[in-house]
């Protein structure tokens, strides 16, 4: 069961939150990936149910996938705090 939490909320109240760390569940490169009906196996059912979570960090090519939206990396910038985009 994906665990999940209120994003109105800028304090995680799960269990599996590193809280007094930069989780991921705080991060602005986290997206959720929703469910569709016209998947045929993987991610079936309603486009309001949570199937996963994704990163999308500048310095990775592509999405990372995970199932849970709590961990830790080097790449994590909160959601809740602007910072200037980077030049490439």
């Amino acid at each position: 069961e994906i665990v999940s939490r209120d994003w109105s909320s800028d304090v995680c109240s799960s269990d599996l939150c590193y809280s007094d760390k930069q989780c991921c569940c705080k991060c602005k490169f986290q997206h959720k990936i929703m469910k569709h009906p016209f998947n045929k196996e993987v991610g079936r059912g309603s486009i309001s149910e949570v199937l996963g979570y994704s990163c999308h960090a500048p310095e990775i090519d592509n999405a990372v996938f995970f199932e849970q939206e709590h961990g830790i990396c080097e790449m994590f910038e909160d959601k809740n705090k602007w910072t200037p985009k980077k030049k490439y």
